[in-house]
């Protein structure tokens, strides 16, 4: 059984199953009713983009991050309560270049991308939701053999659901 079909086989287990999964009550973050459980599509969006990866298409790419953080009251000016942790995604389609240009072979063949990113902020009903699509080059700056090093800069539109 190859990797491909492993993995289609763990996204349909986790499609059929996903009312049952649920992050652990012990995480601090988890005190929101919105986060006690995983939405059956991002499991299997996010594990379906896993096998294209692992495919190895030449010169395409797909690599998915997830993001935790909080809002923190830096203000005396911030009257709202930050309930909970803020989370997002994000997807990023990359095309690797293969030196058809000259300044492509010179700056270790960069990669240029598209990132798709959506990002739900600790209390919803005040700070909203944030999305946004944005073009990006992606420069290698070292590759050792365990390390490497990169530089994305991009700049793109986004959309808020809240003022």
């Amino acid at each position: 059984m190859n990797l491909t079909t492993r993995i289609l086989k763990v996204s349909y287990f986790f499609y059929t199953n996903a009312a049952k999964i649920s992050v652990p009550k012990t995480w601090s973050f988890c005190k929101n009713k919105n986060m006690d459980s995983i939405p059956k599509w991002m499991l299997v969006f996010i594990l379906w983009s896993c096998s294209f990866w692992a495919m190895g298409q030449k010169g395409f790419s797909v690599a998915a991050s997830s993001h935790l953080g909080a809002v923190v009251k830096h203000s005396p000016e911030l009257t709202f309560d930050t309930k909970g942790a803020s989370v997002g995604a994000e997807l990023n389609f990359k095309f690797q270049t293969f030196g058809k240009n000259e300044w492509e072979e010179w700056r270790k063949f960069p990669k240029f991308g598209v990132t798709v990113f959506w990002m739900r902020f600790g209390n919803e009903s005040i700070l909203g939701q944030a999305f946004a699509i944005t073009p990006n080059l992606t420069i290698s700056l070292f590759d050792k053999k365990k390390w490497s090093g990169h530089f994305q800069i991009g700049t793109g539109g986004g959309y808020l659901t809240k003022k």
